[in-house]
């Protein structure tokens, strides 16, 4: 959001100047110009969205790898954690 407010605070006086030489070629360099920022803009806010999208990608891929250590750890254990399978406990182990 921070980049969109810098962008117009930039644009804004090209836009003016711009208007203010509306037939000449000075309008068309600072109309120019905004085109310019307001793409720049446009190309920052598409990286920093990548960005996110890759974090949040990652951060689902370490859960999983985590899950999959547990199910490892619990495996190597021996089942010890829920129980074990093959031993069945009843009231009768007395």
């Amino acid at each position: 959001m921070r980049v969109w407010i810098f962008v117009v605070v930039v644009s804004a006086p090209f836009l003016w100047m711009a208007g203010m030489h509306f037939n000449t070629a000075e309008g068309t360099w600072f109309l120019g110009l905004v085109g310019l920022w307001v793409l720049l803009g446009a190309i920052e806010i598409a990286k920093y969205e990548h960005k996110q999208g890759r974090v949040e990608l990652l951060k689902e891929l370490k859960l999983v790898q985590l899950q999959i250590l547990q199910l490892h750890a619990l495996v190597s254990a021996g089942g010890k954690m829920l129980g074990n399978p093959d031993r069945r406990e009843t009231s009768l182990d007395v």
